[in-house]
């Protein structure tokens, strides 16, 4: 098969929707190697790129045009004579009509529905037109859990695009590949996420303070610059924690996963997520988690992690306070195994293999 992906994010993205387009790619072009890959950039400076994977090839329009990915990039698509063109992160083309390979497309999550004072109108609207888009004119929809797939169902019921479900995998750095360090001796519980408003910072932070006199575990927030950096800090200052709670921004993958498993724990109290990365790299590290009772985290976890309301700050320090206790968190831990199993770049890549197929047949 030729087979296209859009590689914006792929190429721009250090985290998130660029690490799931890179280890998805990257996965699937090794588990069939006699399938030709094509990632399609807008900038005609990425059509000098080599990759290092052999059946995988950069290609981009000879001049710069506005609008390429949305209108423009059928005549590529078309001229390089792709069966397959899969959108990576929740659109396909506007000129979808023009475009004569197969369709798909992965979405991610709806959250601008359910958090819509999160963003601009202007954002909220192409967000929507994206999403709307693409589960009206794709062949089929791939989403990273089944959580979103009932989210589009909720919010998008015309639609009557076949979807699948196919779990992320992780970046495959986060495998543990050094030993854990003696659990009196792990200095911190953690939270790796981007500081905005739908992660919830604030009530972590106050939980900590609640606890912060019953433990000696400082805690470690690392994450991308948000619109919710500076209040958080704020928020530190005023309980007088800035040396108890410690802050990183655009921390390097190395530094990321040294953090994790040297951590008593993971705590992730997000009022929503699409899925959930940040878990699964936690139980390939085998820190324990301690994580929001809500869709997402039960669908990917059931019971191998501990819950707590995400707006209940003493609900969350129980749950730190349990996760120090050394017998509570051996257990915690041995359930990761549920985790782990999920994240399987073979498994899922053959998942998608078929479903091409099955396009094309």
């Amino acid at each position: 098969m030729k087979i296209g992906f859009d590689a914006k994010r792929y190429l721009n993205n250090t985290s998130g929707l660029g690490n799931y387009s890179r280890e998805l790619v990257h996965a699937y072009a090794k588990t069939f190697p006699n399938d030709e890959i094509f990632l399609i950039s807008e900038d005609p400076k990425d059509a000098d790129r080599i990759h290092e994977i052999k059946n995988i090839s950069f290609v981009a329009p000879n001049k710069k045009t506005r609008w390429f990915r949305a209108w423009h990039c059928y005549k590529l698509i078309n001229a390089l004579g792709l069966d397959i063109y899969h959108g990576l992160s929740n659109e396909i083309p506007f000129s979808h009509k023009k475009i004569k390979a197969k369709l798909v497309c992965t979405i991610h999550d709806v959250i601008f529905k359910y958090y819509p004072n999160y963003y601009k109108w202007w954002d909220r609207y192409i967000y929507h037109r994206k999403t709307r888009n693409a589960i009206l004119y794709s062949d089929l929809i791939v989403t990273t859990s089944e959580t979103t797939g009932k989210d589009l169902i909720k919010w998008y019921p015309q639609s009557r695009v076949p979807s699948s479900t196919i779990y992320q995998s992780i970046n495959q750095a986060y495998r543990l590949n050094e030993p854990k360090v003696v659990f009196s001796e792990r200095p911190h519980f953690i939270y790796v996420s981007s500081f905005t408003q739908r992660k919830n910072h604030a009530t972590l932070i106050e939980a900590f303070n609640l606890i912060k006199n019953q433990t000696k575990k400082n805690l470690v927030l690392i994450g991308q610059n948000g619109s919710e950096l500076e209040p958080i800090k704020r928020l530190i200052a005023s309980y007088h924690l800035e040396a108890r709670i410690k802050i990183h921004i655009n921390a390097k993958t190395s530094f990321i996963k040294e953090s994790i498993r040297d951590a008593v724990a993971f705590i992730y109290p997000s009022f929503y997520e699409g899925f959930g990365i940040p878990l699964i790299e936690s139980a390939f590290l085998e820190t324990a988690v301690a994580a929001s009772n809500i869709g997402i985290f039960n669908e990917l976890s059931e019971d191998s992690i501990i819950y707590f309301h995400p707006n209940k700050p003493e609900e969350i320090a129980d749950a730190m306070l349990r996760l120090e206790d050394k017998e509570v968190n051996y257990e915690q831990t041995q359930k990761l195994n549920v985790l782990r199993e999920l994240s399987d770049p073979l498994k899922a890549s053959h998942s998608l293999n078929t479903m091409y197929k099955k396009l094309l047949a």
